[in-house]
């Protein structure tokens, strides 16, 4: 992954200026799947530290930009390809958003309505109706509190929290960021520590989605998927777990929303699952999903019902720079390995 990040930051603004039509000749990829958290008009504090989430008027010019050399598609379709193992017959797009935040029924779902576009949203079902915070926008919240200042005392207080934790303490400010989803208790020692109370932040801010409005995006159109209960780092879990977390989370969606594909993205990355949990998940008349997705670009999944998908909040890259990119790097990593892919990888 070092090396796949140092590939971007050296090439992507290169990339960005190449003409898109040479896209198509030097990738096999047709199907492109990019996937964004939220759009917002300014930067959210649960967020701001963890991503740059792009601005209404960025995102409405990518997805105007994207449409200008790829076709809508839509999941259904998708899934009909993918059965069969097959390509698009041109150059097509499907738009995915992770983690159901409120800016999904603010923003995103107002503005594909506009362009005629449909997508699919993944949710966590510990955090539907703001039940819940992700342990890692809670981080993010600790570091904007920090942020803004601390006397003396509390500093002392905070190096202490940080060393009981074997945190490193270079930089206090942003230490809760170290912190891992079997430890995330540890965020709310320091949450009291600092009077922040993440149960007001849901009442008040309410960042995730209700189940109503999830109900009120599929009535226009959109889809639904399965993003595990709470969002854990998957290679961290154990293979019981890994099943739950996601068993859980469909079941949830399909008894709440009667999806008529059943959808599942990873967490974070699905470096670490095991072509066991895939072959669990998809194979078989049991078989509780329909279509799965990753997180590591323009590559094959481990079957043709696994899909991998691109992140864009990359640093500052513009949508063109990081496809265009993905397109190069899949390019290079052909012509490393002689033309011969992968089964199972993660870039």
């Amino acid at each position: 992954m070092a090396f796949k990040a140092h590939f971007f930051k050296t090439l992507a603004p290169w990339a960005g200026r190449l003409p898109p039509s040479w896209m198509g000749k030097l990738g096999r990829e047709r199907l492109l799947m990019p996937f964004y958290h939220a759009v917002a008009p300014a930067p959210l504090p649960h967020i701001k530290h963890l991503y740059r989430s792009k601005t209404v008027e960025v995102f409405e010019r990518e997805v105007d930009e994207c449409l200008k050399y790829y076709r809508p598609i839509r999941v259904e379709e998708v899934y009909e390809l993918r059965r069969l193992n097959k390509e698009p017959d041109s150059p097509a797009i499907l738009f995915t958003f992770d983690d159901g935040l409120r800016e999904v029924y603010d923003w995103i779902a107002p503005i594909l309505l506009e362009r005629g576009l449909t997508a699919i949203f993944f949710v966590n079902s510990a955090f539907v109706d703001n039940r819940g915070l992700f342990f890692r926008y809670q981080a993010s919240l600790l570091v904007e509190r920090l942020l803004q200042g601390q006397d003396a005392a509390q500093w002392k207080r905070v190096g202490e929290w940080a060393r009981a934790h074997k945190l490193d303490t270079t930089d206090l400010a942003r230490s809760p960021l170290q912190v891992g989803y079997h430890h995330r208790h540890a965020l709310g020692e320091l949450a009291e520590l600092l009077s922040l109370d993440f149960e007001d932040f849901l009442s008040q801010y309410q960042p995730y989605l209700t189940q109503a409005q999830l109900h009120g995006l599929v009535q226009q159109g959109f889809h639904l998927g399965a993003h595990s209960v709470d969002h854990p780092l998957y290679a961290q879990l154990s293979a019981e777990e890994q099943w739950q977390q996601t068993r859980d989370s469909l079941q949830y969606v399909n008894d709440y929303f009667k999806p008529s594909l059943r959808l599942f993205s990873f967490p974070f990355t699905d470096h670490g699952v095991s072509p066991a949990l895939l072959s669990r998940l998809l194979d078989g008349p049991q078989a509780p999903a329909d279509l799965v997705f990753g997180c590591a670009g323009l590559q094959a999944g481990y079957a043709p019902r696994h899909l991998q998908r691109i992140p864009m909040e990359v640093g500052n890259f513009s949508a063109r720079e990081v496809l265009h990119a993905e397109y190069l790097y899949s390019f290079a990593k052909r012509l490393a390995t002689f033309g011969f892919p992968k089964k199972y990888g993660h870039g």
